[in-house]
């Protein structure tokens, strides 16, 4: 699966290869570049994080307007068919970085650096976990507070995330 974005036209362009041959490049409507959501302004092509899971789903990440943090999914075989997308999740009300993984057991895991402190949550770094059997996303668990990320923007913050499948030795206590 390749997409590319072309500004010139206002729309993600989007190919695959099937048996070894690439299919014609079609213009198509994503939940992270299309005018199908109203409300969007001018500039609403985003550029995702896409990260695959063994199940043949592609889960789709993008810091929007305002730097919202959003979410949405597709079985591979229906990329390019919109109304096949999960409908668009906003994950955090504000994020200048983010990463997202996926691990053995199909669970995706993201982090996330929040630049503003709010009623809702503090500036610092972010967690969450959506399970592979229920596709649910978890609450955000904070890593770590500090006033500091409130200088931060998405020249200067930078997130990172990895998953090891190997089985545990022994006993953790977590407590």
């Amino acid at each position: 699966h390749v997409i590319w974005r072309e500004d010139a036209v206002d729309s993600f362009f989007y190919t695959r290869e099937d048996d070894g041959v690439w299919r014609e490049p079609v213009a198509v409507e994503l939940p992270f570049g299309t005018p199908q959501y109203a409300g969007l302004e001018p500039d609403y092509l985003y550029n995702p994080q896409l990260v695959a899971d063994s199940n043949g789903r592609l889960h789709a990440f993008w810091l929007g307007e305002k730097n919202a943090l959003y979410y949405s999914s597709v079985l591979a075989e229906e990329f390019g068919i919109f109304e096949s997308w999960s409908q668009r999740q906003l994950l955090a009300m504000s994020a200048v970085a983010f990463a997202a993984v996926v691990d053995g057991e199909n669970n995706v895991h993201l982090s996330y650096v929040r630049d503003v402190d709010s009623e809702e949550a503090s500036s610092g770094l972010y967690y969450r976990k959506m399970t592979g059997l229920d596709f649910v996303w978890g609450q955000p668990l904070a890593i770590y507070n500090s006033a500091y990320y409130r200088a931060l923007d998405t020249n200067n913050a930078n997130s990172g995330i990895d998953v090891v499948d190997l089985p545990l030795v022994g006993e953790v206590d977590l407590t």
